[in-house]
């Protein structure tokens, strides 16, 4: 609490005297030193510029790459879900429900963009199936990100913006975990920003082909992407159109490749709203899913849930608070400059993000944004106005750049320390896990395990999945073996496959008979579950404790 009041107190006391110093300067009572310190910068950066990209690549190698694999500590259950089906897919050509190369995946019932997967096919292939590649290319796409962030502005506009807007993605909480987790929606941002580089440097016909194509690939990024991206389109096109700087020829040329592969999409919205059978092209599916999402979709979450998406976006998961109020003056100075140009008709970058941001993050909250992962298509435009806010602030000014920048390095560093110091599972436990992936593993190291009944006994999310991607089981023996709770068959619930019982609560004493001195069995039971492991030690169970879980054995 103390450190969000210092911030708000530093921006606010650097804004105030920004303003003063402004109002002297106009009113000649005070020399202008702006451009003169401005300049000084530019020269300091540009004879230094070799070092500091040193610098910026010492910070990635820190915080991308250290213990990349062990933290975050916890895998999350969408995550478990992409990787087993890419290490299904890899091996046996079919995700885990036997689809043959789906262009869309089932995952626990509501679906799952296939990008993702399909990547981590080749890192499978070569490092074989665990964790490092499981996560990898979601870290590369996002040292791409920084990449392309870095390669726009700098073109676009100066050095300086540069490395201040690449600063500010290095350092951003978001960007650290995203680019470390696994999770198929988070591409989107990644490739949104290689769009937009792309498109912004179409000059030939080809270049637009080419545009079209990423485009279209980032369709199967994230599911909100085809409510994102099409709006996005819509938007750009019209002001390019205003400014007479894209033809129909190239909009057509760029349309084509887009319309090519929406196609399955399409056909996948078809099927799943009943307008069309379920079909097989060629070596692909498309699938039937149990549960369609699309009845997220209302203008009513934009109207009755904009304060909880609005805190969600803007929440300290994804920025440090100082720079919330660094946007909030680098929007105000966006909307101006957009105006401006607007009305001369001229191009102009910084209005350009604005304008995009402002239409994406409406449509965005036409969901609600329950996670940051929702909206991460909007996080490197807001970075871009940060960066916007920041430069207003330090405009001719070597006490508020450095100040500003030691106060975000602090928060960074501060960050870092804590992110790596993190000793259990995130804040939203019930959907994400790891300690059952060590103890599967441990349960089949021991001597006939694949004899011995094994019940999971925890409130848990989807709890099979983690015991599937340790045991690496074959999708063909998983269907082969596995019984589906009824009751829930929309959400994919497994109740047993193989030896492997799930029980999600206490509701398990049935299943242990007066026999149970004459059969082996174990059971891992979540610790809140206290009653349950009483039960077991009044039966002389053996019980070793595996932090947030106990391994209950009879034998």
């Amino acid at each position: 609490m103390y450190i969000k009041i210092i911030c708000i107190i530093v921006v606010i006391v650097l804004a105030i005297i920004k303003l003063i110093k402004q109002y002297l300067i106009e009113q000649n009572i005070c020399p202008n030193k702006i451009e003169k310190i401005d300049k000084q910068i530019d020269d300091f950066i540009n004879k230094h510029y070799k070092k500091i990209l040193i610098i910026l690549i010492i910070l990635v190698a820190f915080s991308r790459f250290y213990k990349f694999g062990v933290y975050p500590n916890f895998i999350g259950v969408d995550e478990a879900g992409a990787a087993y089906d890419a290490y299904c897919l890899a091996n046996y050509g079919v995700d885990r429900y036997l689809n043959s190369y789906p262009l869309y995946l089932i995952n626990f019932g509501g679906g799952q963009s296939i990008l993702y997967a399909y990547v981590t096919i080749p890192f499978i292939k070569i490092l074989g199936a665990n964790i490092i590649s499981y996560r990898l290319p979601e870290l590369l796409f996002y040292l791409m990100s920084i990449l392309v962030c870095f390669f726009l502005v700098k073109k676009i506009k100066n050095k300086k913006i540069a490395v201040l807007y690449s600063f500010l993605i290095i350092t951003c909480p978001w960007h650290i975990e995203a680019s470390r987790k696994g999770l198929d929606c988070n591409l989107l941002a990644p490739m949104f920003m290689l769009d937009l580089y792309v498109l912004l440097n179409a000059k030939k016909n080809w270049h637009y082909i080419l545009s079209g194509i990423f485009i279209g690939i980032t369709l199967y990024t994230y599911c909100l992407s085809w409510l994102l991206i099409p709006a996005f389109l819509i938007i750009y096109i019209c002001y390019m159109l205003y400014l007479k700087k894209i033809t129909f020829k190239q909009i057509i040329l760029l349309g084509i490749p887009i319309f090519i592969f929406a196609i399955p999409l399409f056909y996948l919205l078809l099927l799943n709203s009943g307008y069309a059978t379920q079909t097989d092209f060629g070596i692909f599916t498309i699938p039937k899913l149990p549960t369609f999402r699309t009845g997220e979709i209302r203008l009513t979450n934009l109207i009755k849930w904009y304060k909880f998406s609005l805190s969600t976006i803007f929440s300290e998961d994804v920025f440090y608070f100082i720079e919330i109020p660094l946007f909030i003056i680098g929007y105000i100075i966006g909307i101006k400059k957009f105006i401006r140009s607007f009305k001369k008709k001229e191009f102009d970058f910084d209005g350009l993000i604005i304008l995009i941001f402002t239409v994406l993050i409406l449509v965005n909250m036409l969901v609600i944004i329950e996670a940051n992962n929702r909206a991460n298509i909007l996080y490197l435009p807001m970075l871009y106005i940060i960066t916007n806010g920041v430069l207003y602030l330090c405009k001719g000014s070597y006490v508020n750049t450095l100040i500003i920048l030691l106060s975000i390095t602090i928060l960074f560093i501060n960050y870092e320390i804590t992110y790596f110091s993190q000793k259990e599972e995130s804040k939203m436990i019930i959907y994400n896990d790891s300690k059952i992936m060590g103890i599967t593993r441990e349960l089949e190291s021991l001597p006939n395990s694949l004899e011995i009944e094994k019940y999971i006994i925890m409130p848990k999310v989807q709890a099979h999945i983690y015991t599937l991607l340790e045991n690496k089981l074959s999708p063909y023996e998983l269907e082969k073996n596995k019984k589906t709770d009824g009751k829930l068959i929309e959400l994919h619930i497994i109740e047993s496959y193989g030896t492997y019982h799930f029980v999600y609560g206490e509701n398990f004493k049935e299943k242990l008979d007066n026999t149970y001195k004459n059969k082996k069995y174990i059971f891992v039971i979540d610790n809140i579950y206290v009653e349950s492991i009483d039960y077991l030690k009044q039966l002389d169970f053996y019980i070793e404790n595996r932090g947030s879980y106990s391994v209950i054995k009879n034998f």
